[in-house]
């Protein structure tokens, strides 16, 4: 569980449609002291979907402060197509998929 939330939450949101209600509960990504990996991902859903609700100025805002996140402890060097992701997202809304992490639903790839 990343967040409180169970790994599938986000995504099943999404697909009944209900984006806000899946942007209202990634709001604990905002918090700092969130763990490094769930924060990453939270703020990459939480962009991704604000983007989807015609939130572009917050969507910008969140893929920022997800590039600061991962920029702030460059050790941890598994996030690279999250960063990509980020970049993506400063160009233009971003495309694809609800960013996830497959680790953390337990599906290998």
């Amino acid at each position: 569980i990343l967040l409180g939330l169970s790994p599938g939450t986000i995504t099943a949101l999404h697909v009944l449609k209900e984006d806000e209600a899946a942007f209202t509960a990634l709001a604990p990504a905002l918090d700092a002291t969130a763990p490094y990996d769930a924060r990453a991902y939270g703020l990459a859903q939480r962009a991704w979907l604000a983007d989807r609700l015609g939130r572009r100025d917050e969507a910008l805002r969140l893929w920022n402060a997800l590039l600061a996140h991962l920029d702030a402890a460059p050790e941890f060097n598994a996030f690279a197509k999250l960063r990509a992701r980020a970049e993506q997202g400063l160009g233009g809304p971003a495309e694809g998929p609800i960013p996830m992490s497959w680790w953390d639903v337990g599906v290998s790839r």
